[in-house]
């Protein structure tokens, strides 16, 4: 199983950055070389080990497309149709010899996949282009964001929630570290004590919950990419962003940036007190929202 998963590895990394919708998908998506010396052991894998190989390839590949694009958004119906792409190639692995056959339906069903679940990225991508541009979300130090989002942790309300805390959770290990009531959600962490793997949209908020609530260039990134797109989801994001500010206990309050002055300026001000500050040599503004 560790050399499928080896497999798995090279493969995603062979690929990575090229274009699904270039109009030369054959030639430029391929397996490597290993792929068709290993193919014997994809047949011998057993049904247990299958699964588990199946739930491997599926998350890579989502790691992959958020890496490519943090803007793609996958629902849980578009993770189980991943799922399910990834399970009819190991079958077809399994039963078929014609490797060079085998990934060409294999990426024609991706690309179809990435087509229906994330319609803009046809437009943004042109068929002429081998590699794409990459937009990526960038992890940073527990002190940069605390010092980005001016947040006084003496003065910080337990528990704390970080939202898209990334993949190795480092502002949630931070604030436990120093003894402060930490948890945090990301669509790419790995589930632990302190942390699930959510999206902002599976997560659900309850009333009157937290103490305080964190998400820089996370959560108001995306919705503010979204309120500006001409096919974005904004009202979804902007449900949930009530739903974030009313999941804050009395006195809590949501650190957040950049700013979203195009819904801040409709809270309620006996209800919610916003403070925004500029964050330097960014161009953006950074907010905290707090419940009165």
């Amino acid at each position: 199983m560790l050399n499928i998963k080896e497999n798995i590895d090279n493969q995603i990394r062979y690929n990575r950055g090229k274009n699904l919708f270039n109009s030369n998908l054959s030639s430029l998506f391929q397996f490597v070389a290993e792929t068709k010396k290993i193919a014997l052991q994809y047949k011998e894998t057993d049904s247990k080990n299958e699964k588990l190989l199946i739930d491997y390839a599926t998350q890579n590949a989502l790691e992959e497309f958020y890496r490519v694009n943090q803007y793609y958004s996958f629902d849980k119906a578009a993770k189980v149709r991943l799922k399910t792409i990834y399970s009819d190639l190991f079958q077809s692995l399994k039963q078929e010899n014609d490797i060079d056959k085998i990934a060409s339906i294999h990426y024609k069903k991706l690309k179809t996949w990435l087509t229906e679940t994330n319609p803009f990225a046809e437009q943004i991508y042109k068929k002429s282009s081998s590699m794409v541009e990459c937009v990526v979300c960038n992890e940073y130090s527990p002190q940069l964001q605390i010092e980005l989002l001016k947040i006084n942790l003496s003065h910080l309300v337990e528990p704390v929630l970080d939202i898209g805390c990334g993949k190795s959770a480092a502002l949630v290990k931070h604030l436990q570290s120093i003894g402060i009531d930490t948890f945090g959600f990301d669509r790419m962490v790995q589930n632990e004590n302190y942390c699930s793997q959510f999206d902002w949209f599976e997560y659900h908020f309850e009333n009157n919950k937290w103490g305080t609530i964190i998400s820089n260039l996370g959560f108001s990134n995306h919705f503010a990419h979204h309120h500006f797109r001409k096919d974005g989801d904004y009202v979804r994001y902007a449900k949930k962003y009530m739903e974030i500010l009313h999941s804050l206990k009395k006195g809590g309050s949501f650190y957040y940036a950049p700013g979203l002055s195009f819904i801040e300026e409709f809270l309620d001000n006996s209800i919610f007190e916003v403070n925004n500050h500029p964050v330097n040599q960014t161009g953006y503004d950074a907010t905290s929202v707090k419940k009165l």
